[in-house]
């Protein structure tokens, strides 16, 4: 402070500012001033603060004179933030790292950074932990991150508690309503697909073929066929033994070149179309319900007359695959 008659000017910028502010409070600690001696000194010194100066009711008789004085700093500029905030801070940081590697493209240090908007060390730092207690895992050659055991037993956790057959309940529903015809809920289960529920429409001549719990191989069936298309060369080298061998048996009209190409259309398309296969003159259209690694999970189709199947092939396809996003969006609305 710089003294000047009985006025004290404070001299850091960053205390006028907070005296300013009115964020400063002299307290009296009983020892205000020391040097040689004051002057006219009366009664016990007291101190006031305005605006950049700080009064007293004293003066400096001789030099050197020096002034010692306690301040409170109050305010928002010096409060500290509660503990749960900085709690519920480090844990969206936390998530945000871990929601970055949902994306198969970043698994570098620095792209883990920039996706979840941290800065290196930060980043870094929560890998670590998050490491240490089995949610990420690290190469130790390419140095990259990837989601460790704990997020897939997580996963496997959540996925057990949901009931795919009443999320897609709905679903079969409209459908039935719409078009008039048999709707039908698949499952892969190993080389076959298992059908988990069906909804009858309203057009008299009805595929009441299948029924709740009856077994299909692999491609035999629209939504059979849907489940196949998405398998990757290694799965489908493991099925398709068992399916051919099984069309063989009982499937005599549907020959392996067939199976291969149809498969072949329904990824070239998106859905999957079968006629005349499992009952003369009846066919089928559908398309897979995809889990967030792009496996299918579930396959909707529609079962009916060839003739109301290819009429209204790309309208059913496309009334198929929304209902199969929304099952997918019911299933993992965060995905």
């Amino acid at each position: 402070m710089v003294a000047r008659g009985n006025e004290w000017r404070l001299a850091n910028r960053s205390w006028r500012q907070a005296a300013s502010d009115g964020r400063l409070t002299p307290l009296y600690s009983g020892s205000l001033a020391c040097g040689p001696r004051l002057a006219h000194r009366r009664e016990p010194p007291t101190l006031s603060l305005g605006e950049n100066l700080l009064r007293c009711n004293f003066t400096a008789a001789a030099a050197p004179f020096y002034l010692v004085a306690v301040f409170s700093k109050t305010g928002p500029a010096t409060s500290m933030p509660p503990p749960d905030v900085t709690a519920v801070s480090a844990t969206k940081k936390t998530c945000r790292v871990l929601a970055s590697l949902t994306d198969r493209r970043v698994h570098r240090l620095t792209d883990i950074a920039q996706s979840a908007a941290l800065d290196i060390s930060t980043a870094r730092r929560i890998l670590k932990d998050l490491e240490a207690e089995g949610f990420v895992e690290r190469d130790p050659v390419s140095k990259h991150y990837m989601l460790g055991p704990q997020v897939y037993a997580m996963h496997h956790a959540m996925v057990d508690g949901l009931d795919v057959r009443a999320l897609a309940r709905p679903a079969l529903i409209r459908l039935a309503r719409r078009f008039g015809d048999t709707v039908i809920l698949s499952l892969p289960m190993g080389w076959e697909s298992v059908c988990l529920d069906l909804c009858f429409g309203d057009y008299p001549i009805r595929a009441n073929y299948l029924e709740v719990g009856s077994r299909r191989p692999l491609g035999v069936g629209a939504g059979s066929l849907a489940l196949l298309s998405t398998l990757d060369e290694s799965e489908s080298r493991a099925v398709l033994p068992m399916v051919r061998q099984r069309l063989a048996i009982k499937y005599p009209r549907y020959p392996e070149r067939d199976l291969d190409l149809a498969t072949q259309r329904a990824r070239a398309l998106g859905h999957a179309m079968l006629l005349d296969v499992v009952v003369e003159k009846m066919g089928g259209l559908g398309v897979a319900v995809r889990g967030p690694s792009g496996r299918a999970i579930a396959a909707l189709s529609v079962a009916a007359l060839n003739e109301r199947i290819e009429s209204r092939e790309q309208e059913l396809a496309q009334a198929l695959s929304h209902e199969a996003r929304e099952i997918e969006r019911a299933w993992l609305p965060h995905a």
